[in-house]
């Protein structure tokens, strides 16, 4: 998070308007928010903490936070048809297994399930990610932007320096996978 405060900084002393749309409450800054707790060794094993009575619990729970990301998600981001084919879902696996299954499943703000909601819950979360990493790569693609913006700048101060190396590495090769085609996005299996 300081690394991307100090990239907002940069756009506002540059008057660049990349990370604008990138507001506090904003999806992608929320998951950066949780990716950037859950790297601190204090959020990552806070359900180790509690299981061990541990009491310097540094962040709330993750996974309760994520399910909060999720939840947000299926509000937000998710296609009517999206959240009509995860209650179906629900709905066809309840009535496939009847009442020969129970569901000893708890929800990540700890709430039981039942066979519905559980089969519900799981294609929720298939759906909410694919929605996470185009809010990720759609941040991504921004801070790129800025990069490039910069590596312009430095070539333009320096016009003499013709010897074929970046002033400034930017590596763009590593940038590539952000591609801010949101169909390409929510298709894709792997990443590298």
């Amino acid at each position: 998070m300081r690394l991307l405060k100090a990239t907002q900084g940069i756009c506002g002393n540059r008057n660049l308007t990349y990370l604008d749309e990138f507001q506090p409450e904003s999806l992608s800054l929320r998951i950066l928010e949780f990716l950037d707790r859950f790297a601190d060794t204090g959020g990552r094993y806070s359900n180790i903490n509690q299981l061990t009575g541990q009491k310097h619990q540094a962040h709330e729970d993750p996974i309760a936070c994520w399910g909060e990301i999720v939840n947000r998600i299926m509000e937000e981001q998710a296609t009517p048809g999206e959240r009509r084919k995860v209650v179906h879902t629900g709905l066809r696996a309840s009535a496939a297994l009847g009442s020969i299954a129970y569901c000893q499943i708890r929800d990540m703000d700890q709430r039981s399930l039942d066979i519905t909601s559980g089969f519900t819950r799981n294609h929720e979360l298939d759906v909410a990610a694919k929605h996470a990493i185009y809010a990720l790569v759609v941040l991504i693609a921004a801070l790129r932007k800025v990069i490039d913006s910069l590596c312009d700048s430095a070539r333009e101060a320096s016009p003499n320096s013709n010897s074929g190396v970046a002033d400034i590495p930017d590596m763009k090769e590593f940038f590539q996978f952000a591609w801010t085609d949101k169909q390409y996005v929510m298709r894709k299996r792997r990443w590298p």
